[in-house]
């Protein structure tokens, strides 16, 4: 099973492109304030920690100013639904991902926005591997473990989600489906409090980008399994 979250910097509407195109083609003094870069997810997850990595990069190469503005909740859907009603100047970007494009819009029966319509796409920057990890102590050994642990207490082993609607909420339902079992997902506002709440023993496992555990997995704090 091989699932990737593809993240895509989009600008408010067709209208903030055409800005941005005509104001940087003439050479004018656009910027003259900071960017708002919007991240519809908490601090220090997979989708935080890339758009912090191209705002730093860009300012670097433009000496542009950006302003990263968590907004999290709603499977991504609140700080994208902030992009789409933006004033359509070029100054708002937003971070949106395969969650709060594709699969919010095909599991909602109701979305704030229309991404086909209220979002411009400017660039792919990043397809993510999704990792199940477990905290180090856990004594799950193995994916057939946790298979194993699931099947004899049904509904009690807990999945802790990034966000309802994520490719991790995603990669977790398909995982359970193959294995006929059934678990408790967990959502948050994004990977950090679901991660803590992991570490902490309030839930059991998660499926997460890499940029958001690698550092806890390298320090002996959780596992991975491919």
């Amino acid at each position: 099973m091989k699932i990737q979250r593809r993240i895509l910097i989009g600008l408010a509407t067709f209208a903030s492109l055409g800005a941005l195109t005509a104001q940087v083609g003439a050479q004018s003094a656009w910027p003259d304030k900071p960017i708002r870069f919007v991240v519809p997810y908490t601090p220090g997850g997979g989708t935080d920690t890339v758009t912090r990595h191209i705002a730093n990069s860009i300012t670097q190469d433009t000496k542009w100013s950006f302003l990263i503005d968590n907004k999290a909740g709603g499977g991504g859907n609140i700080g994208l639904d902030l992009v789409a009603k933006a004033k359509a100047d070029g100054y708002t970007l937003g971070m949106g991902q395969t969650a709060n494009l594709a699969i919010n819009p095909a599991l909602l029966p109701s979305m704030p926005f229309d991404a086909a319509k209220d979002l411009v796409p400017v660039a792919l920057v990043a397809e993510l591997p999704t990792v199940m990890v477990v905290r180090a102590d856990s004594p799950w050994k193995s994916l057939a473990d946790a298979i194993k642990a699931a099947k004899a207490k049904p509904g009690e082993v807990k999945q802790a989600l990034a966000s309802t609607g994520t490719v991790g909420h995603l990669a977790g339902e398909m995982m359970a489906l193959r294995a006929g079992i059934k678990v408790l997902n967990v959502p948050y506002k994004g990977a950090a409090p679901a991660i803590t709440d992991m570490l902490g023993g309030q839930t059991d496992y998660m499926f997460a980008t890499p940029q958001a555990v690698v550092g806890m997995i390298k320090g002996g704090k959780l596992r991975a399994w491919r």
